[in-house]
């Protein structure tokens, strides 16, 4: 019956009621989102947290992961009373910083997480925290470069159509004076309001 949560339904939860463990795409993170997710933190910082992961691997919140969560929340409020830190001002260096913090860390209820996280993907607890340092510096690396290309075609949009309003004033006015020494002044107004009049005039 409590299939769900490995056969612990008091310190299990079910996300889904479905699957008694969980692939996240990212996998694991190594500052849980519900201490990150709810402290109002500037974007820089939110994002290294948010992609500070173990990589793919399967999971829930069994006892293991909630000693794991309460471990680094206690971590997480004596960091930020110690160095003073305001979360809505950390830096992605401070982020950096806490998460090495953790992944290094000697309490035991983090260490035996990480380990167990290590091996269910057949590699080192050394190589995991490689990986999470090492993913999550290809991942904003890649978020840097999408954001400057779009930033690129943006604004290489804005200066097209600066220069086609400038070319269409020239032209207008080139034609302005064309139309004046055809025809006379009186004739370049008329032609430079017929698309108006004929806009107004229309059936």
């Amino acid at each position: 019956m409590y299939l769900y949560c490995g056969n612990d339904p008091v310190n299990s939860v079910d996300p889904n009621g479905l699957d008694p463990r969980v692939k996240h795409p990212g996998g694991h993170h190594v500052v849980p989102q519900a201490i990150f997710g709810k402290a109002g933190l500037s974007e820089e910082a939110y994002n290294y947290f948010y992609h500070a992961t173990t990589g793919p691997v399967e999971h829930c919140y069994d006892a293991d992961h909630r000693r794991y969560s309460e471990a680094v929340q206690k971590m997480w409020d004596k960091w930020l009373h110690e160095q003073g830190i305001d979360p809505k001002k950390m830096t992605k260096a401070q982020a950096e910083e806490f998460v090495r913090l953790v992944l290094h860390s000697k309490e035991e209820a983090i260490k035996v997480y990480l380990t167990k996280l290590a091996k269910a993907q057949g590699i080192s607890l050394k190589m995991l925290r490689k990986n999470v340092l090492k993913n999550v510096t290809a991942k904003l690396e890649e978020i840097a470069v999408k954001t400057a290309a779009r930033q690129g075609v943006k604004g290489l949009g804005k200066k097209a159509l600066g220069f086609l309003g400038r070319r269409s004033g020239i032209l207008a006015i080139a034609l302005f004076a064309y139309d004046w020494y055809t025809g006379g002044f009186r004739h370049a107004c008329e032609e430079l309001a017929w698309p108006l009049s004929e806009l107004w005039g229309g059936d």
